[in-house]
């Protein structure tokens, strides 16, 4: 399929979904980011549907490639600096594998 012309995040930002607040956070991941944004944004629609408020992380590559290529100092990292950016004790959901 042909890569879409708009991602996850640059529809989040669009439609005022925020990197604060809400009672659970999105991570995307780079698959559902960048190639199957749709993925993200049904998971959104549904949860707004249930009742829950998210905030979605800017995040980094999860780091599992690295991982799984032999670089795991790298893919710890990665995934790290991406926890970092996870509010503490809030439900996580995440989208990448």
């Amino acid at each position: 399929p042909h890569p879409p012309l708009e991602s996850f995040h640059a529809w989040a930002r669009r439609t005022g979904l925020g990197t604060r607040g809400g009672e659970a956070t999105l991570y995307a991941g780079c698959m559902v980011e960048h190639l199957y944004p749709q993925i993200a944004r049904d998971a959104v629609e549904l949860l707004k549907a249930l009742g829950v408020s998210l905030q979605v992380v800017e995040e980094e590559c999860c780091g599992h490639p690295h991982q799984v290529m032999g670089e795991r100092l790298r893919g710890e990292v990665l995934a790290a600096r991406n926890l970092e950016r996870v509010e503490k004790g809030k439900p996580l959901i995440f989208l990448c594998a």
